[in-house]
């Protein structure tokens, strides 16, 4: 009973968070197919030997020639970025300030694979409580 209970809960909050997972990939590839690409340069980030969590400033001209400087969404440590680093930048022509993203796993793909993550654990327990509910359902047929 308790197998059938924690199958049930389990696998429920895992497809939960496949869901979310799913959300987050489709919305990232979207807005990759749909963004401009351009060519930034770090213009501050953390010293590496620091132990500081950071986040990197990056500079990039949009396809106006206008400058945009934003900052990375992630913190990390190590920093993602050197200091004076080539990134490509994703963004939206109408709102280059606030939609730029560097194109790195932690930037483009964290939420995502975070979300998987729990996708399988909470997945995995499910599957394996409903396996283990199965058998002992069979189990106790045979006798």
């Amino acid at each position: 009973m308790v197998s059938k209970v924690l199958a049930i809960i389990f696998g429920a909050i895992g497809g939960g968070f496949l869901l979310i997972t799913l959300f987050f990939v489709i919305s990232t590839n979207m807005f990759i197919s749909q963004a401009s690409v351009a060519e930034g340069t770090v213009i501050s980030a953390a010293p590496p030997d620091t132990g500081r969590r950071s986040a990197a400033q990056i500079r990039f001209n949009d396809a106006n020639g206008q400058v945009v400087q934003f900052t990375t969404n992630v913190n990390s440590n190590p920093p993602e970025f050197q200091l004076g680093q080539k990134v490509r930048i994703y963004y939206n022509l109408a709102d280059p300030q606030s939609s730029a993203r560097a194109d790195s796993f932690l930037s483009l793909w964290f939420l995502s694979g975070l979300f998987g993550l729990f996708a399988l654990i909470f997945g995995g327990i499910g599957l394996g409580s409903f396996t283990i509910w199965l058998l002992n359902r069979k189990s106790r047929a045979k006798t």
